[in-house]
């Protein structure tokens, strides 16, 4: 029997919490799902329902724009269904989509220490919905998107036919639903409950790597020598973001961090090659091994930081675990994404580098741009036609980020958001940007722009084969016709 709750029972309040605190939804029912069976009897219980409640489906509550719930919407969360099996000869590695990133990276590398997913940058987030929007992390540029190493995934579709799907299916139908799940975004096309994702083997020894400035004038020398010479590089070994952050007390106003495998010695000789004219200027330079069983070191503790440590302290949110998403709690934030034109150069980067000085000191908010790198085997011709991802051949991808603490403080709520919207808007303006990344989802941005136009008007297209009458539909959803 499936576990439902709602507004009567006494843990409905703790349940419906999402991510971000921005949204404070309410809905009619939150179904914990353990097996396919119980996702089959709850989609049917919501369409034998007048009016239809829809549906929205939880993995880990982790989209930006809070579209995993709603008001007055049957939940279906598949947090329990996080099972992670692992074959040992081949590295494919079954993981049920409740899985967190943390948890898979960990098991593996118990299992089988010389193999690694391509699992996210947040320890928290879990696989479901990640790999289905693409998937970009810390071993990107080696390994590929996320979505690249699934072989095959299971999904219960809005009729509640149990599908399983595998990338070699010779089904029109199945092969067809493989191509459109890797890459269209969570909720789309079904419940999915399981993935099969190979493991690669790394090659030797594993570290983290950051390097920081302290002084604002840098910023720009070093966002150039990044674009320049990180994303240039040959060398797949290293996967890396750049951080630009407003004045600050407590960031940096610039640095670089990334993952890379090689060992410390080996890791500094490839920065010092990689940032010839800034290294020297650097105010830290840090290197650590990524050790056995160690779940957050897969990732970057400066990846995403959340609200500044004062802020969460004055909420009452205590110190907070920076390798996780919203430093382990939720709270009210905004993000954007997209990505570069060919018209992106360095004056684009001048402009972006003038508008985050130029920002008032906020000591209650972070407010930072992100550019991740990208190119290496994300940029792989023959993964086209395999899946859906539309921007794989984009160099890197750009992420405007706005955190604070505070949900009750709509005075600096509205600060943070009209401080990303307007560089975002901007830099659409000039066109030196385009596009946007559905992990990284901004409800403000044509839907269109997420997949280009010729693989929205196939996914709009194909979708009526799956759930013709909407049963999963939702606001930042592929279009289908709606519910009778």
């Amino acid at each position: 029997m499936v576990n439902c709750i709602g507004p009567k029972n006494d843990d409905y309040d703790k349940d419906r919490i999402i991510s971000n605190a921005r949204f404070d939804y309410k809905p009619e029912l939150i179904c914990y799902c353990k097996t396919e069976d119980d996702v089959k009897v709850a989609i049917a219980r919501a369409t034998l329902q007048t009016p239809f409640p829809g549906i929205r489906i939880r993995a880990g509550g982790h989209h930006h724009e809070g579209m995993c719930s709603g008001n007055d919407v049957m939940m279906i969360d598949v947090s329990k269904m996080c099972s992670i099996s692992i074959d040992t000869s081949t590295g494919i590695t079954t993981v049920g989509a409740g899985a967190k990133n943390g948890d898979v990276y960990e098991e593996l590398w118990k299992a089988i220490p010389s193999r690694v997913f391509p699992g996210g940058g947040c320890g928290d987030v879990r696989v479901g919905g990640f790999l289905q929007g693409g998937g970009w992390g810390p071993y990107s540029r080696l390994l590929g998107m996320g979505c690249d190493r699934v072989v095959g995934f299971r999904i219960v579709l809005a009729d509640g036919e149990i599908l399983d799907v595998d990338q070699n299916d010779l089904d029109p139908r199945k092969k067809l639903l493989y191509w459109c799940v890797l890459g269209a975004g969570g909720g789309n096309f079904g419940v999915v409950t399981q993935y099969r994702i190979k493991a690669e083997h790394i090659p030797g020894p594993l570290s983290t790597f950051t390097v920081s400035w302290d002084h604002p004038e840098y910023r720009i020398a070093v966002m150039e020598e990044w674009r320049k010479n990180f994303l240039g590089s040959s060398n797949q070994h290293q996967t890396s973001f750049c951080r630009v952050s407003t004045p600050s007390d407590v960031d940096p106003p610039v640095l670089i961090g990334g993952n890379c495998f090689g060992g410390a010695n080996e890791v500094v000789h490839l920065l010092e090659s990689l940032l010839p004219k800034t290294i020297s200027t650097a105010s830290s330079i840090r290197v650590d091994p990524v050790h056995a069983f160690r779940r957050t070191g897969f990732t970057h503790p400066e990846y995403q930081p959340g609200p500044p440590p004062a802020a969460l302290k004055a909420v009452g949110a205590g110190t907070p675990n920076l390798a996780d998403t919203c430093a382990g709690t939720p709270f009210p934030h905004m993000v954007s994404s997209c990505f570069p034109t060919d018209k992106f150069g360095e004056v684009a980067m001048v402009d972006l580098a003038n508008y985050i000085a130029g920002s008032k000191e906020e000591r209650k908010a972070r407010r930072y741009l992100s550019l991740h790198a990208m190119g290496g085997a994300i940029d792989d011709k023959s993964k086209d036609k395999v899946n859906c991802f539309p921007w794989r051949h984009k160099p890197f991808m750009l992420q405007y980020q706005a955190w604070w603490a505070d949900p009750k403080d709509k005075a600096l709520g509205d600060d943070c958001m009209k401080w990303l919207r307007v560089i975002r808007d901007q830099m659409r303006k000039n066109t030196y940007t385009e596009g946007s990344f559905i992990n990284f989802p901004d409800a403000e941005i044509k839907l269109e722009d997420y997949y280009g136009k010729d693989t929205f008007g196939l996914l709009k297209k194909f979708i009526e084969n799956y759930d013709g009458k909407g049963v999963f539909n939702f606001p930042m959803g592929i279009p289908r016709p709606p519910q009778p």
